[in-house]
Parts: C-alpha cells; sequence; structure tokens
C-alpha cells in the first residue's frame, strides 16, 4: 500500500491527520487526482466493514479530532482483541520455581495468556513446553496484577540451562480494551 503522502497533490501531516490527507481541486490549485478505478473498491471495503461493525457513518474525516470510525470499525469486526507483550525479566528457574510479572491490566479483559521461555542459550521453548515429551513444565496463574509463572519441580527447566540472569522470554496476552 502506499503512503497517502506519496501520492501527488496530498497535504502534509499534522497533530489532526498524522497520515496525511487527500486534498480537494480549488480553482486553479490542483487537488489528488482520484477515479473509481483508485477508490472504488476502498469505498466499498470500508462501508462493508462499518455495516459489519454496526456502525453507521458519522460524516466526519476520521480523525484525532472527529473520532476514528473505521479504525472503531475494524476492532467491532475483529471483537476489539489486542495483544500485549512482556518480558519475564531475570529468573533463575533452576532456583527460584516461580516469578510473578506485573500485566497492568483488567483482569476481566483477559482473554488468553500464553509464554515462551528463552533458555541460557538462546533457544525458545514455546508455550513453557517440554520439547521432548510435550508435557507442561511451567504454567501461568493470573491475578488481578500480575502473571506468575512456575516450573514444575523436577521439570526440564528446574536445569542449569535456565540459571542465567538474562531476560527469561515474554508472556503474550490478548485482551480486549
Amino acid at each position: 500500500m502506499r503512503a497517502i503522502t506519496s501520492l501527488p497533490n496530498t497535504t502534509a501531516p499534522d497533530a489532526d491527520f498524522p497520515y496525511g490527507r487527500f486534498k480537494d481541486t480549488v480553482g486553479a490549485n490542483p487537488g489528488t487526482r482520484v477515479n473509481e478505478s483508485m477508490a472504488g473498491d476502498w469505498a466499498q471495503f470500508f462501508a462493508k466493514i462499518m455495516a459489519e461493525a454496526g456502525l453507521t457513518s458519522n460524516g466526519l474525516p476520521d480523525s484525532e479530532y472527529s473520532g476514528w470510525q473505521l479504525y472503531e470499525a475494524l476492532k467491532g469486526v475483529f471483537g476489539g482483541v489486542r495483544k500485549k507483550v512482556i518480558p519475564i525479566g531475570n529468573w533463575n528457574m533452576d532456583t527460584t520455581a516461580s516469578v510473578a510479572v506485573a500485566h497492568g491490566l483488567t483482569l476481566a479483559n483477559i482473554r488468553s495468556i500464553s509464554f515462551v521461555i528463552i533458555d541460557d542459550s538462546g533457544t525458545f521453548v514455546t508455550n513453557g513446553l517440554n520439547p521432548a515429551t510435550f508435557a507442561t513444565d511451567a504454567s501461568p496463574l493470573v491475578s488481578t496484577t500480575d502473571v506468575t509463572l512456575a516450573r514444575r519441580s523436577g521439570g526440564v527447566y528446574n536445569d542449569s540451562a535456565y540459571d542465567g540472569s538474562s531476560n527469561r522470554g515474554y508472556i503474550v496476552i490478548d485482551y480486549v480494551e
């Protein structure tokens, strides 16, 4: 997709329109050339998204000032689910059985949680599964403020390969606003 500002005769970005804006032809001042073959599919696509989200156009341009109706429509169509990726931070899994990481979200808005554990050599072990047995060797517990990760005693993470002091991995939270 081309940026709006890459098209001829557009308005530069500003506080209300941070991505630039098409401009009308007024008198001898040339505007942005728009025709059906360029804009027809866009108009139909966005009209369909607005309809699927159950929204009616407010007749105003999408902007910081008048709101982002198309963005809200997209959130509505996709259920408004967003992702937050949080570094676990330093965690010596060999000697410390669990770690609590603040999530900063409203508990009722959390839809799912997954995590990636990184060993000291930089190998990724996805979702806390032991790659040899696919058994869960770590599990998350969620409170109103934290995600607590705990490793199973005697599991694959209770090992010197997980005793370093670098970021242990990431927690990925799907949530709604």
